[in-house]
């Protein structure tokens, strides 16, 4: 029996959590379809790992690993809900990269998140929520420059 954590199984090694999200690409999808090498690609740190169960691994590489599983089953569209929460900063930068390469690539991202600075570099254009309703919308530069949406909503 396999325990499922953050988006795979504990029990598994990398290896084998890849594998198991891994799907054929759609014929009629206009995005290049995720391979593990290219997973790899993308996330670089995963490659040494293979062997290891994914519950012993940190959590920047286990948010990599779930994320991977995803772009595995072939998306084209993925729902990041704040994937740099709890991550060391330089892991984080890691993921604004990768998140980046993965919209470069076609990849439509729908992200969540609180950093600021994450969703700054991430999205170009953003919503920003509010007692349940969209407040603002635009260019996410445009909205982080207002300063008094800033303050009322954001605290910052």
């Amino acid at each position: 029996m396999c325990r499922k954590t953050a988006g795979f199984f504990a029990d598994l090694t990398v290896a084998e959590n890849l594998a198991t999200g891994l799907r054929p690409p759609d014929p009629d999808s206009p995005l290049p379809p995720w391979d593990c090498k290219r997973i790899l690609e993308l996330f670089p740190a995963l490659a040494p790992l293979s062997h290891q169960r994914g519950g012993a691994i940190s959590g920047g590489e286990a948010q990599m690993l779930s994320i991977a599983r995803c772009l595995l089953g072939q998306p084209r569209l993925l729902l990041l809900d704040e994937p740099a929460e709890g991550l060391a900063p330089m892991i984080v930068q890691d993921m604004i990269d990768a998140i980046k390469l993965m919209s470069a690539a076609g990849l439509t991202l729908l992200l969540s998140e609180q950093m600021l600075p994450v969703a700054r570099a991430c999205a170009p254009r953003a919503l920003l929520l509010g007692g349940g309703r969209v407040q603002a919308a635009g260019a996410t530069g445009a909205l982080l420059a207002d300063r008094a949406l800033t303050e009322r909503w954001l605290g910052v």
